[in-house]
């Protein structure tokens, strides 16, 4: 059976809830909306980048990629400002290390956290991570001939006639 394929729309929503339920009173959204007015403090994120992970063939013809997400933590000057935001976006990266939102992908990786200008109003810290992931289904359903043996054999010393010379590696024997 192949590698579970990520669905990119129940990623957010499972990222937008896992977010709600560890930040309690933050506004939690992703992609930020032109002329919406902006609860504070928030928690903005987005999927920035889709990148590819493996050089090499899956095997299953799915595309493994590198899923970068950025978020953006936003505060005002009254909700603690400058050193608020920052305890928010360190609370954020301890809350992506690792985490696989309830998603078929790999944990997350916190890359960094770092200011950014956002609006005069309020202040924005930055947190990056990635996921590896896998886009496309796996043409392998899991149905048909399962293999109950495997053996290994070392090149010249490879098929039909060289049956000998090969290892049964699983079981093992």
């Amino acid at each position: 059976m192949g590698t579970p394929e990520i669905n990119l729309t129940n990623l957010h929503a499972a990222m937008k809830t896992a977010f709600l339920a560890a930040f309690p009173g933050v506004s939690v959204d992703y992609y930020d909306r032109p002329g919406e007015k902006l609860t504070v403090p928030a928690i903005r994120f987005e999927l920035e980048q889709i990148a590819p992970a493996n050089p090499y063939d899956t095997g299953t013809e799915q595309l493994e990629v590198e899923l970068r997400f950025s978020a953006e933590c936003v505060a005002t000057y009254k909700q603690g400002g400058k050193l608020g935001v920052r305890l928010l976006a360190a609370q954020v990266a301890k809350f992506v290390q690792g985490n696989r939102f309830s998603s078929p992908l790999s944990p997350g990786r916190f890359a960094s956290a770092t200011p950014e200008t956002f609006s005069e109003e309020y202040e924005t810290f930055r947190v990056e991570w990635s996921h590896t992931a896998f886009l496309g289904a796996s043409i392998w359903d899991g149905v048909g001939v399962v293999p109950t043996q495997i053996f290994l054999g070392v090149a010249p010393y490879i098929g039909v006639p060289n049956e000998p010379y090969y290892r049964r590696i699983i079981p093992p024997e």
